[in-house]
């Protein structure tokens, strides 16, 4: 008898926890709950690892996502304190640091401007768009040779939001 009551007490216990609790609010006519959801500006800008200059010149910067309130300028400029040496100029290096080292001097140009020793903006996206602004793309161009090999260089870019 006493496990025949007290199986009945818990199938009781149990059946009150499976109760939704608004059946034991009976005077409650409303209520509230405050959701908060943060959205972040973010943006992916997409600069190719690595550019080939005996099949193209140009450097295309562009944008696959622009998650950003109307008013805000996402810009990419030239690092001019890491790209450039020497008064402003971009070189290419075949055996840099070796004995055997050289170097060829280059042109970045946006369409006709010149854009060597400068924070040059070279990719602008505004208003949440992904739509390059700067239009052309930047173009680098090795001003004369050098002994036969492969020379190679490192373009710096900064990423600014406003």
């Amino acid at each position: 008898m006493k496990k025949r009551l007290l199986s009945l007490l818990m199938v009781g216990v149990m059946l009150c926890s499976l109760m939704p609790t608004s059946v034991f609010a009976q005077g409650a006519t409303s209520g509230e709950t405050l959701v908060t959801y943060t959205v972040n500006a973010s943006y992916e800008i997409n600069i190719p690892a690595s550019v080939n200059l005996n099949e193209t010149n140009d450097l295309v910067i562009t944008a696959s996502v622009m998650n950003t309130n109307w008013g805000d300028r996402v810009s990419v400029f030239i690092d001019g304190d890491k790209t450039y040496e020497n008064g402003g100029n971009f070189y290419l290096y075949k055996d840099k640091g070796t004995p055997n080292e050289a170097k060829i001097p280059c042109d970045l140009r946006l369409s006709v401007s010149v854009v060597n020793g400068l924070d040059f903006e070279v990719a602008r996206f505004d208003d949440g768009s992904t739509t390059n602004l700067v239009g052309d793309p930047l173009q680098i161009t090795p001003m004369g040779g050098g002994p036969p090999g492969t020379y190679t260089g490192t373009l710096y870019f900064r990423i600014t939001m406003s």
